[in-house]
């Protein structure tokens, strides 16, 4: 059970309402209905565009970059076409930083061409400016939930957008694993375990007395069952799921 007591700038939130949106997050059944709870507790606040994004470190698989929004105008994918989160200011601001940062084009100053060309299109597509919360829950991990068009937001609605991802983030964990273990063949499991240690394909047949061009067909299969476009996003979730 949640308890919040807390006031909002322009009306008083009621602290019962936010303990249930929180545990309606926390008691999702699918990962598709955890985003919609979490775009519902959003809109109680009066946020509509909001995006939440995550950036994993691996040693074996590099950066990884995942993020959940409501963007306008196709930005984020236009975003992500581009690469643009290797390029991003804000983010690079943040990395060490634990308070909210409001940013704006303008705000910004000492930018490479490509940043400036980030967020001269940013603007474009109606990104002009917001609010972004840097989150710290783990070494290898780094988190940012930005709230578009806002710059304010009261201290209370932070710290209750911080709980609420941090739900977010232990109930995805969950509903992953619970997916994931369904899905995948003992074999699969085994396979995913020497290639999330770095092992190479020629390694992980030898081991399991199988030919090199079957280890392949189970790759292409945990690939497609996990849903990920790549081998290396799999193995990013791979690692989220049994860790």
């Amino acid at each position: 059970m949640f308890t919040i007591k807390v006031y909002y700038s322009k009306f008083m939130v009621n602290s019962k309402d936010v303990a249930i949106l929180l545990e309606t997050l926390q008691e999702s059944s699918s990962l598709e209905s955890l985003q919609n709870n979490f775009q519902a507790l959003c809109e109680h606040f009066f946020i509509e565009y909001f995006a939440f994004a995550t950036f994993h470190y691996n040693l074996q698989t590099g950066v990884h970059f995942n993020i959940f929004d409501t963007y306008p105008n196709g930005w984020i994918k236009y975003y992500q076409d581009n690469n643009y989160q290797l390029h991003d200011p804000v983010f690079k601001l943040l990395y060490s930083a634990y308070e909210p940062y409001v940013w704006g084009s303008k705000k910004i100053t000492d930018l490479i061409p490509m940043q400036k060309k980030l967020l001269s299109e940013a603007y474009d597509h109606g990104i002009k400016f917001g609010t972004t919360i840097p989150m710290v829950f783990s070494p290898y991990e780094r988190d940012f939930l930005t709230i578009l068009n806002q710059a304010t937001l009261h201290p209370d609605v932070v710290y209750i957008l911080v709980q609420a991802i941090q739900v977010y983030k232990e109930r995805q964990q969950t509903l992953y694993i619970q997916q994931t273990a369904l899905n995948l063949t003992h074999r699969e499991w085994e396979i995913m375990q020497f290639k999330a240690l770095g092992l190479k394909v020629k390694t992980i047949a030898g081991k399991l007395n199988l030919n090199e061009g079957t280890v392949l067909f189970h790759l292409k299969n945990i690939k497609d069952k996990m849903k990920e476009p790549s081998l290396e996003n799999a193995l990013y979730q791979f690692g989220v799921v049994s860790r």
